[in-house]
């Protein structure tokens, strides 16, 4: 028989944390791109909009470009520099873009200028799997990957035997025993 090693579960849980993190993060990038939603898409302005430069982040994994672009709203004669959200690089070119509202859970709406291109839909049931799902999935493959990662590490060096002095149980010391 070989020999027994002890389970450590701290690296298999550390990693399992993190894999939920890493899932949340990469949920909401796809959300985005996609344009789920749970809440109907207002659209409240409409308009052109001369695009300057667009760059990526890291926050959206790289799905979704953000560019800076002067919009000018049908009605309107004048131009406002806007952040503009688009699913491709269009800088250097002019768009028709939308000014959207999504009103939020907490009462307060959140817009955005987007590129008419841009999607949306309206799926509470898909928002649902993904926010519950992915993380799901992140996390078991992350306590395996942390349990793996804890088999490479040494084994730590074994508990040394303390031994103490025993005590007499029944009578305390120095006085003689009843007959």
């Amino acid at each position: 028989m070989g020999v027994e090693r002890r389970t450590r579960i701290g690296p298999a849980i550390a990693v399992g944390v993190l894999g939920v993190f890493a899932a949340i993060w990469v949920t909401l990038a796809v959300q985005h791109r996609m344009g789920l939603t749970t809440n109907p898409l207002r659209i409240d302005r409409t308009g052109t909009a001369e695009v300057s430069s667009c760059s990526k982040s890291a926050l959206d994994l790289w799905l979704t470009t953000s560019c800076q672009a002067r919009v000018r709203w049908e009605g309107s004669q004048e131009a406002v520099v806007k952040r503009l959200e688009s699913v491709r690089d269009v800088s250097g070119t002019t768009v028709e873009v939308h000014l959207r509202n999504d009103k939020r859970s907490r009462g307060s709406p959140a817009t955005r200028v987007t590129t008419a291109d841009f999607p949306f839909r309206q799926d509470a049931a898909l928002v649902f799997v993904l926010l519950m799902g992915i993380p799901a999935v992140g996390l078991g493959l992350g306590f395996l990957i942390g349990d793996r990662l804890a088999r490479l590490l040494p084994e730590p060096p074994p508990e040394k035997l303390v031994l103490r002095p025993m005590r007499r149980s029944g009578r305390k010391p120095g006085r003689p025993r009843k007959r």
